[in-house]
This record gives C-alpha cells, sequence and structure tokens, in this order.
C-alpha cells in the first residue's frame, strides 16, 4: 500500500493564527464563492414567477364542459402534462355553463355537443356576457362544417379527442392572444383619453 502525503490546504502559526498563504488564498476563494451566492440569489429573485411555474406547474382556471367524466380526466392530464397546474370545474349541462361563467377564467375546453347543449350555445353565452375567455373545443369527430362555424362564433382552436397533445399548445397560444387583445385595449383606451383631452 502506498501512502500518500496529504498537505493541508492551510497552515496555522504558532501564536494560532493563519499563515501568509492562507491569508492571501482565503479571501479571494471567499469573495468568489460569495459573488457566486449573490448572482444565484439575485436570478431566483428577478426570475420568481418563472422558477416557480416551472416547478410548480403555471396555475389556470379552466371550466370543462364534458357530459363524460374519464374524458375530463384526460383533458386535465394533458394539461399537467403541459406544465399546466389546472383549478377547474367540471359541468354537463347548459344551466350548470352559465352558472360557472365569470371573469377570472383563463380559459374554457368544451365538447361539441352534450344533450340539449352545444358548444355554439355556450360561445353565444360566452359573448352575450360580453367575458374574454377562450373557448377551446375538445371533442371527438365532427362534420368539418360544425368545425368552421364553431370558429366563425368565436371559438379559439378545435381538436380532437384522440390527438390531445396538441392541447398545451392551444391554450398557450388562446392565453397569449388574450393577453395581446388585453394590450391593444388598453392601448386603444389611453388613446381615446388623450384625444379626448386635446
Amino acid at each position: 500500500m502506498v501512502l500518500m502525503d496529504i498537505q493541508p490546504d492551510y497552515q496555522f502559526t504558532a501564536e494560532g493564527e493563519m499563515s501568509p498563504s492562507l491569508e492571501e488564498g482565503w479571501p479571494r476563494k471567499s469573495s468568489l464563492f460569495t459573488v457566486i451566492i449573490w448572482i444565484f440569489t439575485v436570478f431566483i429573485i428577478s426570475n420568481q414567477g418563472y422558477v416557480i411555474e416551472n416547478i410548480m406547474g403555471r396555475s389556470i382556471n379552466a371550466l370543462i364542459l364534458e357530459d363524460s367524466p374519464s374524458d375530463a380526466e384526460l383533458i386535465l392530464h394533458e394539461l399537467r402534462s403541459s406544465g399546466f397546474d389546472p383549478l377547474w370545474v367540471l359541468v354537463d349541462t347548459g344551466d350548470r355553463f352559465v352558472a360557472e361563467l365569470r371573469p377570472e377564467l383563463d380559459v374554457i375546453l368544451a365538447d361539441y355537443t352534450l344533450p340539449q347543449y352545444d358548444v355554439l350555445m355556450a360561445l353565444d353565452t360566452v359573448k352575450a356576457r360580453q367575458l374574454d375567455v377562450p373557448l377551446i373545443v375538445v371533442t371527438g369527430a365532427v362534420d368539418e362544417s360544425r368545425v368552421v362555424e364553431a370558429l366563425r362564433r368565436g371559438a379559439s382552436d378545435y381538436l380532437v379527442k384522440d390527438r390531445l397533445s396538441r392541447l398545451g399548445p392551444a391554450v398557450n397560444h388562446a392565453l397569449e392572444y388574450r393577453a395581446l387583445r388585453r394590450e391593444q385595449r388598453e392601448a386603444q383606451n389611453r388613446l381615446d383619453e388623450v384625444t379626448a383631452m386635446r
């Protein structure tokens, strides 16, 4: 067995003080470590929302219009897989849908056809309430003309249930487009206020 002679990184004098070599090296190492910690802390503070979203998931308020609990569970699973943390309410009738409509909603995910209610009626209700909440149609196979009509009446997107991998990007796009609309409205309101003051 070969015994290695390992020298310590620092030494103390007989008086208990650090040797000159340590006094020269230690402050530099300590300062570098402090700077690294400081930079890391600033990054965490300045990106707190981003870090929390990526660890915990992006929280969204979702209203799901669906009469199949198993299909609703698949939708929620895909949302979570896409990085969302959904706060959700499931409704399966027109009356319950109307009762749960509120401005705080981030997205509505609706099956095309339910007994005595369909997505076109849901879109008309959202419009009548003047709510800026994107509605995404998530349904089974349906006639193409119905898809076109839903999009024409204000649906943000259309997804087939057996191809839910596009749900995350569709929700992201709908939320980004809504944010853009709100910025445009605010800019127009400011412009109108300035114009009125002249």
